[in-house]
């Protein structure tokens, strides 16, 4: 799991966070509505019509394996498998 204490572990011996490889402990759903269908591009995932609004759902499998792209004092950006993930 990264924690704070592996961050800085890790700042610590001078390892970047960009060049760590990640992976997702649990699946992650993404969903999104009011995409307008003009706009709808499906690499992956699916997108449902619900009560007349569009939902896209995209599913991150468990163990997916990802990049930090960018990192500051407070975030980090994650690419899994082609998503980015600000935590």
């Amino acid at each position: 799991m990264f924690t704070p204490e592996l961050r800085k572990e890790l700042e610590s011996n001078n390892i970047p966070l960009t060049e760590v490889q990640f992976y997702n402990s649990h699946k992650i759903e993404l969903n999104r509505t009011h995409i307008p269908p003009d706009a709808i591009s499906i690499n992956s995932g699916a997108v449902n019509v619900e009560r007349g609004k569009y939902i896209e759902e995209v599913v991150i499998r468990k163990h997916t394996p990802g990049v930090c792209s960018s990192v500051n004092p407070m975030i980090y950006l994650l690419n899994l498998n082609r998503t980015t993930i600000i935590h």
